[in-house]
């Protein structure tokens, strides 16, 4: 069992995973570096996404051998927690020996492992504790240890200049990952006067889009960390939002095709793009609702109260 900050200090190169977690940034590192070092050619990379396929369209690609014999074959499993059926996979996993060069990676979109009740313990669940004693299972909380090694495997920065991008981030990472790429795009050294120029915002983006598309607990996360002079910004941003969903709503409703929305000119093509899959959860009851929770939120940071952000995630 690993966190990403283990994982990322670790150079195996795992037959079969496991990886789940909250924090999207760190699971897709987690995926990406498990491909590199698996190393599979093209063909013989596959991706399968569990409930859209049917469970033995997945045990299938698993039991087929790379192209090349001399190469290794990668397949990867999205949406794995909607497996129904494990036994193929037990099967499997009991004759792996049969088939050296099969590598695969599951991916839950849970926040955290399966498990069970034994003897009154929490212990984990099939299929990931078989996993975890033949490969690796990794879960990505988005905890500041785990930021930092995420950045510190890909940039050489001080620990006083790493501070700087994490609160100039609001410890977020898919700020964090968006400044480290422009260090790395623009080869330039990341010290403080570098970060503060290249973080316009302090995270207050992130807790507006987590907080659209319904994930709180990450909301919740990146808020607590933020001044709370940032309250304003964050619930003016959702009022622009939520004046956007008064005109995407109807349009997925009715699966009217995004570009339609954008031409008759109430929401900007580039918000359009970014609130569109938001927008279903978003009908006039949830707005009401969500414009209720910013006008407590506003009351409080209004009177420079704290705990607003706070309030308005819990209202939300």
């Amino acid at each position: 069992m690993a966190t990403y900050a283990q994982w990322a200090k670790s150079l195996k190169t795992p037959k079969v995973s496991w990886v789940c977690g909250e924090d999207s940034v760190l699971v897709e590192a987690t995926v990406a570096d498990i491909k590199q070092r698996i190393s599979a050619q093209a063909l013989d990379s596959v991706m399968l996404v569990a409930g859209e396929v049917p469970d033995a369209e997945i045990w299938a690609a698993l039991n087929q051998y790379a192209m090349d014999p001399a190469a290794r074959r990668f397949l990867l499993v999205r949406q794995a927690q909607k497996i129904k059926g494990w036994e193929q996979f037990q099967s499997w996993l009991q004759q792996s020996r049969q088939m050296p060069s099969m590598y695969v990676c599951f991916v839950s979109a849970d926040a955290d492992f399966p498990y069970t009740e034994q003897d009154s313990k929490k212990v984990l669940d099939t299929p990931v504790a078989q996993i975890k004693g033949r490969g690796a299972i990794v879960r990505c909380a988005g905890t500041e240890a785990e930021i930092t090694a995420y950045v510190q495997s890909r940039l050489k920065i001080t620990s006083s200049d790493l501070k700087v991008l994490l609160v100039r981030t609001g410890y977020s990472t898919a700020r964090v990952k968006d400044v480290v790429g422009k260090i790395l795009a623009l080869g330039v050294q990341p010290t403080e006067d570098v970060i503060r120029r290249l973080c316009a915002e302090n995270g207050t983006e992130d807790v507006v889009e987590a907080l659209f598309y319904q994930r709180k607990q990450e909301a919740l996360r990146i808020a607590t960390r933020l001044d709370k002079t940032e309250a304003s910004k964050v619930i003016g941003k959702c009022a622009v939002v939520l004046d956007y969903m008064e005109h995407l709503y109807p349009a997925v409703l009715s699966g009217s095709p995004l570009w339609e929305v954008v031409a008759r000119g109430f929401v900007p093509d580039y918000p359009a793009r970014l609130w569109w899959g938001a927008a279903k959860h978003f009908d006039p009851i949830s707005r009401e609702k969500a414009r209720t929770a910013l006008l407590v939120a506003d009351h409080g940071a209004g009177v420079g109260g704290e705990g607003a952000l706070e309030a308005l995630i819990g209202l939300w």
